[in-house]
């Protein structure tokens, strides 16, 4: 079972290859195509302009639409020959062992969860897995365990194979702190107890427990609902956020974005969709709530400053006051100086280029159109949600100068 393994793996990455270069396709989309799991980036969209790819909402998309196959398929895949070679020396070093002590069906039976397991603890996080790692150290565990219970087998495996094979595990981990590369930790960590934790329940002092060994493959039925899970990771924002990009109906994209910012209202780009769906439904103080709320929760957030912007010109007189007195409840003292930041023009071109933004409703006081339109000669950046008025503001400058004071 070991050799048949590591000879899909090698089969999987070869015909990966050369489908790529015979097509002239990016690997990681062929690698996509023959099952692999990939993290997915949804470029983002803000006032009609395209954002960079690498936007706040990412993920494994493929599992996310319910492609669970991916999971055992993705083991086989490997991101280049480095990491093929590594899995494939660590894979039968320790295989070919275990197999030796348990026999091919007992190691099939094993294979199976080993594979799955480590892969959907990354799922968990929304994360994507490659390789052949998550089972290899399902093999490290169990083999760490079961050379305390076997003399022959602990002459095989030294101390110091274990050793080195937790060493590269602790290495991963530094790998991934001090930004070198990124390793699947969680897998490499899940999949090590998952095969400790299956030897000492099934080969050591308990293993004459027939119940307990019964229990141990019941439980596995568990992986069933386990699927289900990290295909609707409810608990995780930017699954809310890809399901509402998913569906036509608007009100069920709102519920969606509404659950996206509970789970994780750091997420920027699900705030401004929110707000948007209700200034579709001509709720101009109800958009205007939303950015305010997410504009609380990412202070630094251009984007969301450059559609409170856009917001505040098209509201007329009544509608201003009723967005001071919801920026003043939500942001409290601070709502002075955010209040000045949104009424700053940020880009001197959008006055320019005739920018429908930069229309007023007559019904403004003309001290206030005039304020609204300043144009700054440095763009504004916040880097921290401020106590007092940032950058410097010279409050005789304005003829509406006491009401600045004011707020």
């Amino acid at each position: 079972m070991t050799a048949e393994s590591l000879v899909v793996c090698v089969a999987v990455y070869l015909a990966s290859v050369f489908q790529a270069i015979a097509d002239r396709e990016p690997f990681e989309e062929v690698q996509r195509s023959w099952g692999a799991i990939c993290l997915l980036h949804q470029p983002a969209i803000h006032d009609g302009v395209r954002r960079s790819l690498d936007s706040d909402l990412y993920g494994p998309f493929d599992v996310w639409s319910r492609e669970w196959w991916r999971i055992p398929i993705t083991a086989f895949h490997h991101a280049n020959l480095i990491h093929l070679m590594v899995n494939l020396v660590g894979a039968w070093y320790l295989g070919y062992r275990l197999e030796q002590r348990w026999g091919s069906f007992t190691m099939a039976l094993f294979l199976i969860p080993a594979i799955c397991v480590p892969i959907m603890s990354e799922l968990c996080f929304g994360k994507a897995v490659l390789g052949f790692s998550g089972a290899t150290c399902a093999m490290l565990g169990t083999l760490a365990v079961l050379r305390h219970f076997d003399d022959k087998l602990a002459r095989s495996i030294p101390s110091e194979a274990v050793g080195f094979g937790v060493g590269m595990i602790a290495l991963g981990w530094l790998l991934t702190v001090f930004d070198v590369f990124d390793c699947a930790n969680i897998a490499h960590l899940t999949g090590f107890c998952y095969g400790a934790v299956i030897a000492f329940l099934t080969d050591g002092p308990l293993r004459h427990v027939f119940l307990l060994r019964i229990s141990v493959c019941l439980v596995h039925i568990w992986l069933l609902p386990g699927l289900l899970l990290v295909m609707h990771p409810y608990w995780i924002g930017r699954y809310h956020w890809y399901q509402a990009t998913s569906v036509s109906s608007p009100q069920r994209a709102e519920r969606f974005l509404e659950r996206a910012i509970n789970c994780d209202s750091s997420l920027a780009g699900a705030w401004l969709l929110w707000s948007q769906s209700a200034e579709r439904r001509s709720d101009l103080p109800e958009a205007w709530q939303r950015l305010i709320e997410g504009i609380s929760h990412n202070p630094s957030n251009p984007p969301l400053m450059d559609s409170t912007r856009r917001l505040w010109r098209h509201l007329d007189s009544r509608q201003r006051r009723g967005a001071e007195r919801v920026l003043a409840r939500i942001l409290g003292a601070r709502s002075g100086a955010w209040l000045i930041q949104i009424r700053k023009e940020v880009y001197e071109k959008s006055i320019d280029s005739g920018d429908e933004s930069t229309t007023f409703h007559p019904k403004v006081e003309l001290s206030e159109w005039l304020l609204d339109q300043k144009i700054l000669l440095q763009p504004l950046r916040i880097t921290e949600e401020p106590s007092d008025p940032p950058g410097s503001f010279n409050e005789n400058q304005f003829d509406d100068a006491a009401e600045g004071q004011r707020l």
